[in-house]
């Protein structure tokens, strides 16, 4: 499974994520007792953007988020993932393909919403 994604331009993980999250205990109930949050900030890093999030942690939540800071063409230039308990604390640091910080208002409400989506429990 493991080579088979290293090597195959077009494997995707997406169906063997759907099938492990639904074997997991119910989300919703857990998601109503844990604030998740997206919040997207400029100021901390005077050369990157920092994309903060906070999310019950399951399989392939890291996969889907950086599934969608790539489809926005952003460079992940650092990233400090933490797990614990169940929660995933992450900070992913981002610049665009000019290798500057996102600044944009448009930019910045788009990519805000597709990280939402992809925290969001389903």
């Amino acid at each position: 499974l493991l080579v088979s994604g290293l090597h195959d331009e077009d494997f995707s993980y997406s169906e063997l994520i759907q099938r492990a999250t639904k074997e997991l205990l119910d989300w919703h109930d857990l998601a109503d007792q844990f604030p998740q949050r997206v919040y997207i900030n400029n100021q901390s890093d005077e050369k990157h953007t920092l994309i903060e999030i906070q999310a019950l942690d399951r399989i392939g939540l890291l996969h889907t988020i950086l599934s969608v800071i790539a489809k926005f063409d952003l460079e992940v230039i650092h990233a400090r993932i933490t797990t614990t308990r169940g929660a995933a604390i992450d900070t992913i640091y981002v610049v665009d393909s000019e290798g500057k910080k996102i600044t944009k208002k448009d930019d910045i409400d788009y990519l805000f919403k597709g990280l939402q989506k992809a925290i969001e429990i389903k």
